[in-house]
């Protein structure tokens, strides 16, 4: 089932066989927790066989239709739908009977999925002080709700100048550069756990200056996480690495 933050307009083709002309298409939408058909205003019709609505007719070759009537307001978040369509030709055939496409891998299944996920930063930890060798990979977690966690971006902050890290291919070098928040982009093969291994940890960081750290993950369904809380999804440390004295 692909997720999908969103319906949107519902679009599709149908061809004709033998020289017959495309008259007319209609889609249908289950609710698949439900078992009931979208009739227009809701999803209120229960039977076996697909309830099918009038689609808007294109034209074309192959001949093109949308129906946009299905609104994400009479969506349920994380339940499964089917959508079905069956096209009419201008000899007298039907698709598929009273079925149209539908059983067939003409149909589609998608999951409503309006969850935000959440990227996590374990290491370091928030308010932590660093010396040399213990900030050598930063680590944390992602996860989503409904579907999985298709991208995750890092960045990493210099308090003194408002300065970002600059790796855009997560190889682990880089440079610092402009205030503009820059993404490092992390692998998601370790789901739920994510990591980031510092090329030349010295490169990076200088004594006695504060860094902040934080991480971005967005889901399947192109839902971005929002919320960047201290503590969870975001970590400050000091880097510290003169020897004290007594």
């Amino acid at each position: 089932s692909t997720p999908l933050r969103g319906l949107g307009l519902i679009s599709g083709t149908a061809a004709a066989v033998n020289g017959a002309t495309i008259l007319n298409a209609q889609v249908g939408v289950r609710h698949n927790v439900t078992g009931k058909w979208f009739d227009g205003v809701g999803f209120n019709v229960v039977s076996a066989d697909p309830f099918f609505i009038n689609a808007t007719g294109l034209g074309g070759g192959p001949f093109a239709f949308t129906y946009g009537g299905v609104s994400d307001s009479k969506l349920v978040n994380r339940s499964s739908y089917t959508v079905v369509s069956k096209a009419s030709d201008d000899a007298g055939n039907v698709e598929g009977g009273a079925q149209g496409n539908n059983g067939t891998g003409r149909a589609f299944t998608f999951t409503f999925d309006v969850d935000l996920p959440t990227a996590t930063v374990s290491m370091p930890a928030n308010g932590s002080f660093r010396r040399a060798g213990q900030i050598t990979t930063l680590s944390g977690t992602a996860a989503d709700a409904t579907s999985v966690v298709k991208t995750i971006d890092l960045f990493i902050r210099r308090s003194t100048d408002g300065w970002y890290w600059q790796d855009a291919s997560g190889s682990g070098f880089g440079s610092w550069a402009n205030t503009i928040a820059a993404p490092i982009a992390l692998s998601t093969a370790g789901q739920p756990a994510w990591s980031y291994v510092l090329g030349n940890e010295t490169q990076i960081f200088a004594d006695n200056i504060a860094y902040t750290v934080y991480a971005k993950a967005t889901d399947a369904a192109d839902n971005a996480q929002a919320a960047f809380g201290v503590g969870t999804s975001s970590s400050s440390f000091t880097y510290a690495t003169q020897l004290p004295t007594s």
